[in-house]
């Protein structure tokens, strides 16, 4: 599967607010809301809006539509760098407020929403997710067992039309292929170059990572080239097999520490020296995390401000790393393959 890069939205006033609104509206109608679900989405993107306003400093919204099978939904990023919150458990009770508002926002997000998660620390701002499919669930749905999610934030830099890094999955019962690909330089012939080696990925999925990523470098000779990795996550024998090459840096990351995944120098559909797929053992691990070099790799979730955020949804992960370590100059995009569990209700993939 690939996934769509993020609609980008800066909140700073009040304006903001409706041309969000406007562009969520029209995404919900091409992923079929009726007309009930895409007033639930409007005050979700209403409240996510206006909690940055009031609370946050250098707010986005980040929008994409998302997909489970023949669902169709939207996923919501609000990310901000406030004051944060030191209780978020209180500020979702209705009523509880800290700058003298209603306090039914928070309440409201996670009622209306069909998958809702939130990170705050304070000082450091906040990130809130939420997941809204165009139909409801039906009861078989109501609770769905995953060896793995994944989720991402892929944005281009700003001016640019289209982003020039691209992602992709393919979920199996007891493994997960993965690929960030990362064009060379930005702007559409980056994009070509990216969207190409997804297509070939989406070709090969039953292929080891070294056989994905020399098909991939075969099939990019007439674009620019790109960095890419590709990466499989083998469940059944508890190892990830990763092979990159170009600057897109990976990390495995266990319960108490992370681990850098190696790739090799070059550019995928030009220069390659030699491709070589490493194999790491990983009986406790997280999270897998891939990113572009638009993102510092200067992160290590394991310290303070981001203990506890290995156990949010990949998404939401990828949000934080997105606002605290992206670069303006370039296109970012952060992929999370966490360890699933069961959830209620649908979630993206």
């Amino acid at each position: 599967m690939a996934v769509m890069e993020n609609s980008r939205f800066f909140i700073s006033e009040p304006s903001d607010v409706g041309t969000v609104r406007r562009a969520a509206g029209a995404m919900a109608e091409k992923s079929g809301f009726s007309l009930s679900r895409g007033s639930d989405l409007g005050i979700v993107i209403t409240e996510l809006s206006t909690n940055i306003l009031r609370h946050g400093d250098r707010g986005e919204l980040l929008l994409r539509p998302v997909e489970e099978g023949a669902a169709r939904g939207i996923e919501i990023l609000a990310v901000d760098r406030g004051k944060g919150m030191a209780n978020f458990s209180q500020c979702l009770t209705d009523g509880f407020s800290t700058s003298g508002g209603s306090g039914i926002g928070l309440g409201a997000i996670s009622r209306l929403s069909d998958f809702s998660d939130f990170f705050s620390t304070p000082g450091h701002g906040t990130c809130c997710l939420s997941i809204l499919w165009s139909a409801p669930l039906s009861s078989a749905e109501s609770t769905i067992p995953h060896p793995a999610e994944v989720g991402s934030v892929c944005v281009a830099l700003r001016g640019e039309k289209v982003c020039g890094d691209a992602w992709g999955f393919d979920l199996e019962p007891d493994r997960v292929l993965f690929l960030v690909a990362d064009g060379l330089g930005h702007g559409a012939a980056a994009a070509e170059a990216s969207h190409e080696a997804i297509r070939i990925f989406k070709s090969h999925t039953a292929r080891p990572p070294l056989g994905v990523l020399e098909e991939i470098h075969g099939g990019l000779k007439k674009t620019r080239g790109a960095a890419i990795a590709v990466g499989e996550l083998d469940l059944s024998v508890g190892e990830v097999h990763y092979c990159g090459v170009g600057n897109i840096s990976g990390a495995l990351c266990g319960t108490t520490q992370q681990q850098g995944l190696a790739s090799m120098n070059g550019t995928v559909g030009h220069e390659v020296r030699i491709f070589r797929q490493f194999a790491y053992a990983c009986p406790a691990y997280r999270a897998i995390i891939l990113h572009s070099d638009g993102v510092s790799n200067r992160w290590n979730l394991h310290e303070p401000p981001y203990s506890g955020l290995l156990e949010r949804h990949p998404s939401l992960i990828a949000g934080v790393l997105y606002r605290d370590f992206a670069r303006a100059r370039d296109d970012a995009t952060v992929m999370v393959i966490r360890s699933g569990s069961a959830r209620k209700g649908r979630y993206a993939h």
